[in-house]
């Protein structure tokens, strides 16, 4: 939005006139986050609007043509941006309403336009809309990778829905994200300047640098913070920063019972070590740290040793074990 105007209602003048304004101030366009998509799929004019759905100033309710026409108006906009990137949704949920994003022709339409023009979508996994999993987003990007579509990854969208992000998500998806979109959230899923919540970004952001070390991508802030958003903007630049430029001593740690706790905090406020993985013969034990610190939680000691992204492994099992040839038979 510009002056609380969605940037899709300007007319094709206007997005040329706002152009020459950013190019004027240095500022180059990365992608056009566009609420395509974030409509209902039907023609829904009765009833309110999803409790808590930010629509960017956008009518979510619009008819077969208005839809059309909106789509061939969102690429025609990031043309003029200069950019070649385009984000979309998968349509808001009406639960009464039988519908599959993949098998709309609008998504089909959308897809056709965009490869015409040269310009790729990138899905954002939203909440109230229909892809928000990990497995909805991998399944997806498979199906029409070849059909220019990408991934606008939301990090923290898959939290909010008690989904962790893991390496493994990553490698899988490597060929799809185009974008991330970065915020925080605290345990009562507030939102809070990046870096200073639950979601463990010194292990994303490690990742992301192997990962794509070799691929383009965006790393987006989105604040999000309803307090002193000014201020929660600069902290969550300078942490992604210090982040992206850090190095850190990666962790592992072994044993996750009594003073598992000391030792995984201790990692994980100290910005100069990351906690990667736990493991525990206990398996409801690993996988209560693995959320708590939001980490992977190894199957087995031998698994946590053979993983590359470790550079310590710390031992917290009890003192009177001292057979670590055996520790896989505790």
């Amino acid at each position: 939005t510009i002056r609380k105007k969605n940037l899709i209602n300007y007319s094709l003048a206007e997005v040329k006139n706002i152009r020459k304004t950013l190019t004027k101030n240095g500022i180059s366009v990365s992608a056009f986050a566009s609420p395509l998509f974030k409509w209902y799929p039907e023609d829904n004019r009765e009833g309110e609007l999803q409790k808590g759905v930010d629509t960017f100033g956008f009518n979510p309710r619009l008819g077969l043509s208005a839809k059309r026409a909106y789509i061939s108006k969102a690429i025609e906009i990031a043309k003029i941006l200069g950019t070649h990137n385009v984000r979309l949704f998968s349509s808001l949920k009406i639960p009464s309403v039988k519908y599959s994003f993949v098998s709309d022709p609008l998504f089909s339409f959308a897809l056709k336009e965009a490869q015409r023009a040269g310009v790729k979508l990138l899905l954002e996994n939203e909440l109230p809309c229909y892809v928000r999993r990990m497995n909805d987003v991998k399944d997806i990007s498979q199906r029409f990778a070849k059909q220019n579509l990408g991934i606008w990854f939301d990090v923290a969208n898959f939290y909010r829905i008690k989904e962790q992000v893991f390496r493994k998500d990553l490698e899988e998806l490597k060929n799809a994200i185009g974008y991330f979109h970065l915020k925080d959230i605290d345990k009562a899923y507030n939102y809070v300047p990046l870096g200073e919540g639950i979601i463990n970004y010194k292990r994303i952001i490690s990742d992301i640098k192997e990962i794509f070390k070799n691929k383009d991508i965006f790393l987006s802030i989105e604040t999000h913070v309803h307090s002193n958003l000014r201020e929660a903007t600069k902290r969550s630049l300078h942490n992604l920063k210090k982040l992206i430029s850090g190095r850190r001593i990666r962790y592992g740690i072994v044993g996750c019972g009594k003073v598992f706790e000391k030792h995984g905090f201790a990692v994980a406020r100290n910005e100069y070590s990351e906690l990667r993985a736990v493991f525990d013969v206990d398996k409801d034990r690993s996988v209560t740290a693995s959320k708590k610190f939001d980490c992977e939680a190894k199957n087995s000691f031998g698994e946590l040793l053979a993983d590359s992204s470790i550079d310590v492994v710390n031992i917290r099992t009890p003192n009177d074990i001292s057979d670590f040839r055996n520790i896989e038979k505790w």
